[in-house]
């Protein structure tokens, strides 16, 4: 048996741009955006220590991060 496909060609249609690795998550876009001596407040639970740190130099910033209960954290720009 012989099958038969049907493939609808189309012109015109503009070519999107590559997206490359994964979108930008709330806290990159927040440390992107931060100037100097601005300051976040995040849930303890939100992200690791470290990952906070890697974050941070991924966007090419210096931060500080302390403790302000058991259930948060804050994060400010040093530099």
């Amino acid at each position: 048996m012989k099958q038969e496909f049907e493939i609808k060609i189309e012109s015109g249609i503009p070519v999107p741009a590559p997206v490359y690795g994964k979108p930008k998550g709330d806290l990159r876009i927040a440390f992107e955006k931060m100037q100097v001596g601005d300051s976040i407040l995040i849930r303890r639970d939100r992200l690791q220590p470290n990952a906070i740190s890697k974050l941070a130099k991924q966007v090419g910033i210096k931060v500080v991060k302390r403790q302000v209960n058991c259930e948060s954290r804050r994060i400010w720009r040093i530099e």
